[in-house]
């Protein structure tokens, strides 16, 4: 699995995900969710090895010392 930056192209794909594995009623519409990790300071996706998002994090951070994990779901498939 790579864990790695979210690219701003996945966000329809991490909609979907996170849609699926009981998330719709935080995330809101894809323009809802376009905005929350544009806001976000850090966003991260797990990709398993045949390319399939299982994972994504979302954090608030000043960027020095301190951060806040909002949002991580994470799946075995």
């Amino acid at each position: 699995m790579i864990i790695r930056d979210l690219e701003l192209h996945e966000a329809t794909s991490v909609h979907e995900f996170l849609r699926a594995n009981g998330w719709a009623h935080r995330i809101g519409s894809q323009d809802d969710f376009s905005k929350l990790i544009t806001a976000s300071q850090r966003k991260a996706v797990a990709i398993n090895p045949a390319g399939h998002i299982v994972g994504f994090a979302r954090g608030i951070t000043d960027g020095i010392s301190n951060g806040y994990l909002s949002m991580s779901l994470f799946t075995i498939f």
